[in-house]
């Protein structure tokens, strides 16, 4: 344990911290949010996690994303192999032009803006991964987390509330969604092989597919990419729904996906953000 400022943390808290200023309450959050992940034996699944925390200023629209942003809470150095995120603007279609930031989280624009994570989808074995994904607003259009390019595509979550398509290294299912609202915690898992597990919340629904090999190009949060840049097409691709929770690493099982839902809801509720 470390301590810092009267409090007793795990060594990650301290170290993201110190890399992140936080107000009392989000230090609070963030070390119950360690706490809860390594209790639940969810920390070491995990390769990177994006609380959103250590906004200042007024809230509203923004051309330049808050730096306390872009940390992995995992590995929060200033470099790309500890998969900081790096905020992306592609002026291909000039609708919309600024993020909006809030101590809430991140909400971009929809239409060409994204985030590299620097986690190419061919380090996470195909049968072996999940995604997540806290939206405070509803949306119909992606969330992200997925990767285009050199004739693959990984990771794509579309919480539409019509149908919902999940791709996966080429092969694409449409399911049933199990929420009728994209509003809550998203999370997409393939837990064994030729299957994949969309959960809301808690609840999940599993479907059927046949993963081929995955691509070497970094993932994106909050839209696509494409040969390692975000997607420029917009619209259906890049997302607009606002993010205070993201996480990428391993195969959850039903009761990792419960526990997450437990400890990011506890996490958001410290935070008085929670939906």
């Amino acid at each position: 344990m470390a301590v810092f400022k009267n409090a007793v943390f795990y060594p990650e808290t301290a170290n993201f911290i110190q890399a992140v200023p936080l107000s009392e309450t989000e230090m609070k959050a963030v070390g119950r949010l360690v706490g809860d992940l390594k209790s639940y034996n969810l920390w070491n699944k995990m390769l990177a996690i994006y609380p959103f925390v250590g906004f200042t200023g007024s809230a509203g629209f923004t051309t330049v994303v808050p730096d306390s942003f872009k940390w992995n809470l995992k590995d929060p150095r200033d470099i790309n192999a500890a998969y900081r995120l790096t905020f992306q603007k592609v002026n291909s279609i000039g609708l919309g032009s600024n993020w909006y930031a809030s101590s809430n989280g991140l909400k971009p624009n929809g239409y060409d803006q994204g985030a590299i994570t620097q986690i190419t989808a061919s380090s996470i074995p195909v049968s072996n991964f999940h995604f997540s994904y806290y939206s405070r607003t509803n949306s119909i259009k992606g969330l992200g987390g997925a990767v285009t390019g050199g004739g693959g595509t990984a990771m794509a979550l579309y919480p539409s509330t019509g149908s919902t398509t999940l791709n996966y290294a080429n092969v694409s299912t449409t399911t049933t969604p199990v929420a009728a609202s994209s509003i809550g915690l998203h999370t997409i898992t393939a837990p064994a092989t030729n299957t994949l597990v969309r959960y809301y919340n808690n609840t999940g629904a599993s479907s059927t597919m046949t993963f081929q090999s995955n691509v070497n190009y970094p993932i994106g949060l909050f839209s696509t990419t494409y040969n390692g840049t975000i997607n420029g097409s917009g619209l259906s691709d890049n997302g607009d729904a606002e993010c205070a929770f993201a996480s990428i690493g391993y195969a959850l099982s039903d009761l990792d996906v419960t526990n997450l839902y437990t400890a990011v809801q506890r996490f958001q509720t410290t935070l008085g953000r929670q939906v």
